[in-house]
């Protein structure tokens, strides 16, 4: 059996219409600066500092918090028991050894 060739595909270049497209720009044209130059040039005098800083007055306040009143201390066993109290049974996990136990057990009766 013969191959049967194929044409080769022929790459065409795809012309884009972007250069239609650009308006013209309003701005002037910016001259392009040369950084080296930028560099060894002195820096702007607005940029100096001005002097020594002058340090702003402030005071050592404690703030204007409301004051709390100081509550009682509770022991945190004592913080857990009460909670655990308060909380309802449904709530509370079941032990492990109730879930580890299956059905009861019924005794059978053997026929003799």
């Amino acid at each position: 059996p013969k191959k049967m060739v194929l044409a080769a595909t022929v790459p065409q270049d795809f012309s884009f219409s972007t250069d239609a497209r650009i308006k013209a720009s309003s701005n002037p044209v910016q001259k392009e600066v040369d950084f080296v130059q930028q560099l060894r040039k002195p820096s702007s005098p607005a940029k100096a500092r001005r002097g020594a800083t002058i340090p702003k007055p402030f005071n050592f306040s404690a703030g204007h918090k409301p004051v709390q009143e100081r509550e009682v201390y509770v022991p945190m066993a004592q913080q857990v028991e009460l909670f655990q109290r308060r909380t309802p049974t449904r709530y509370h996990l079941r032990s492990s050894r109730s879930q580890e136990r299956g059905p009861s057990s019924v005794k059978s009766q053997h026929l003799s």
